[in-house]
């Protein structure tokens, strides 16, 4: 298992190659989650009938875990710091993409 810590962020990536799984850990407000997924389920077949390898597609996706209302403008400030944040994760994970995707030794391509 891989750790790293993301610049500019309080946020760690593990990179779990066995599982093939990627874990964020960091800010307990939000729930953030990233991952690759085959685009089409069912594998296809091109005009020679060989098997096209499967595409896969990263997906992050950070969901708050409260009720986003703001009452004040520190509360406001707060969010902008946790969205520049998740921005600057988004982009590391972004930016190393073909890395983890290469770590999975996935049968496939990367979109």
């Amino acid at each position: 298992m891989s750790k790293i810590l993301v610049p500019k962020t309080d946020y760690l990536v593990e990179i779990d190659e066995i599982a093939r799984a990627i874990s964020i850990l960091g800010n307990p407000n939000w729930e953030i989650t990233a991952s690759f997924e085959t685009k089409e389920n069912q594998p296809s077949l091109d005009e020679n009938g060989d098997l096209f390898e499967p595409i896969y597609k990263l997906n992050l996706r950070a969901i708050p875990k409260f009720n986003l209302e703001l009452e004040t403008s520190s509360q406001a400030k707060d969010l902008k710091k946790e969205l520049a944040e998740i921005q600057a994760l988004f982009e590391f994970i972004e930016e190393n993409k073909r890395n983890f995707f290469n770590v999975f030794e996935f049968e496939g391509v990367l979109e």
